[in-house]
């Protein structure tokens, strides 16, 4: 489904759809920056020496600047404070995983130490209620509520750890670290995200995985989400 969504008052913010867009001139001459996820470092925000993170691009952002975003993953929560727009180029990706190594083999499961406990409340099934994530190579594991229960493809959070029942030996493992993908601040508002995949996200009912922060104007058009 292709859809846009202009806020005029505070509301969380879930859409799906895609586009492809291309940059845009804005009314105060400013000149566009530019951000690449693939750069080894971070440059001035030039086309040939972009930012390498969104949250850098916007906080040196000046009001009514266009931000262009290269392809690549972005593994961030993006904090917007002034009235910007960022337009993505196809293949940009925000990711609320990031990738985990390191784990400990224990009998027929690995682990890793894990903090996260995320808010489940809201109405529904117990299942509705949990929003810890897990991949392996791109593919969704599905949680189980008892650490006996996992086998292959499977997955448990309790006593402190992250158990999954897949040998992550040479794979891809990523896990859902972070709630939002955008989120705004100060009452920020006239804010456009256009052109962007987003995924992984911890969302939970009611509160969304975009949130503009109480300021108005926002337009988010074309996003997959």
């Amino acid at each position: 489904m292709n859809t846009s969504i202009r806020l005029a008052a505070s509301a969380g913010i879930l859409l799906v759809g895609a586009c492809a867009v291309m940059a845009q001139k804005n009314d105060l001459g400013l000149p566009d920056l530019y951000v690449d996820a693939k750069v080894s470092r971070s440059g001035n925000g030039s086309s040939s020496a972009p930012y390498k993170t969104l949250s850098e691009a916007v906080s040196r952002a000046s009001a009514g600047q266009t931000l262009i975003v290269r392809p690549g993953t972005y593994r961030e929560t993006v904090a917007i404070g002034k009235a910007i727009t960022l337009l993505a180029e196809p293949g940009a990706i925000i990711k609320g995983s990031d990738v985990w190594t390191g784990w400990f083999k224990e009998g027929d499961t690995w682990s890793r130490p894990y903090a996260y406990a995320w808010n489940r409340h809201g109405e529904g099934s117990p299942r509705s209620k949990l929003a810890d994530q897990v991949f392996i190579n791109g593919q969704p594991q599905y949680q189980e509520t008892s650490l006996g229960a996992v086998s292959a493809g499977k997955f448990y959070v309790g006593n402190g750890k992250l158990y999954i029942g897949t040998d992550p030996s040479g794979k891809t493992v990523e896990v859902t670290t972070r709630e939002r993908w955008v989120m705004g601040q100060n009452g920020a508002s006239n804010v456009t995200v256009k052109g962007f995949t987003m995924a992984h996200g911890a969302i939970y009912a009611q509160r969304g995985g975009m949130w503009d922060g109480g300021g108005s104007g926002w337009l988010i058009e074309g996003n997959d989400m």
